[in-house]
């Protein structure tokens, strides 16, 4: 008996992380992944959802691409560059650091 084998391409399939949508689960800061459920934090090409109910604070210089603000965004006198849309529905409070 000869049994044959096809040869087959693998292919892989690298996601980026344009392709994860980050939602805020809870209050907190916005470098501490267990304000987005422990999926780690929001980067460059990164569309974030803060939830009606819940505050996020941008501790450090934050990015991302888009943003929809159904809750509280705090900036608390740092930087958050938004690359694609911004959706403000909630509560956008910006202050600047003393000194500046």
């Amino acid at each position: 008996m000869e049994i044959e084998v096809a040869s087959e391409e693998i292919q892989v399939l690298t996601l980026k992380s344009g392709m994860v949508e980050f939602i805020a689960v809870q209050n907190g800061n916005w470098n501490d992944p267990a304000t987005w459920g422990g999926a780690g934090t929001p980067g460059l090409n990164d569309n974030v959802t803060i939830q009606n109910g819940v505050t996020v604070t941008v501790n450090v210089a934050a990015v991302c691409n888009d943003i929809i603000i159904n809750g509280t965004l705090n900036g608390a006198g740092n930087t958050l560059q938004v690359n694609g849309s911004w959706n403000n529905s909630g509560i956008y409070e910006w202050w600047l650091k003393r000194g500046c």
